[in-house]
């Protein structure tokens, strides 16, 4: 069996280091891509309250993914609508419903969630576009009394 010499075990020590340094960055880089991408949703609650909604001001993040709850305690149904808001990944159980008696429904580029008298509505969604909203409620006349709100995403 050969002798190992000090100069052998040196190097074998080094090259192991080096290849250690080298690793490091890709396996720091990867770690950090599989925690951005579990990101958890931001939770966002809208009460309607006397044809009112509560917040009346929103500010979301564009490429934030939303888990958008509309609350109604309401004996009316309401509904969340954002005209021109280009959302993406849209998902739920209030995302484009329009219930009966609730009018004409919004235009087809619109965030709309319906909730039925005293009931809660759902929705997952990412703002794309940037810019201020006006937030309303498109039931017949419910607009005009006052149940609007605004929305800014960054």
């Amino acid at each position: 069996m050969p002798a190992i010499r000090n100069n052998d075990i040196r190097f074998a020590a080094g090259r192991r280091s080096r290849l250690c340094v080298l690793c490091a960055p890709g396996v720091l880089a990867a770690a950090l891509l599989v925690s951005c991408g579990a990101a958890q949703p931001r939770a966002v609650t809208v009460t309607t309250q006397a044809f009112r909604f509560q917040p009346s001001a929103l500010e979301w993040q564009a490429g934030q993914t939303i888990r958008f709850t509309l609350r109604n305690p309401d004996g009316v149904e309401h509904d969340f609508v954002v005209d021109a808001l280009r959302v993406t990944a849209a998902s739920g159980d209030g995302h484009a419903q329009h219930g009966p008696g609730a009018g004409p429904a919004p235009s087809p580029g619109s965030l709309h969630v319906h909730a039925a008298a005293f009931s809660e509505a759902s929705a997952t969604f990412t703002p794309q576009s940037k810019g201020t909203y006006t937030v309303y409620c498109s039931i017949p006349s419910h607009k005009e009394l006052g149940m609007v709100a605004s929305l800014v995403v960054k």
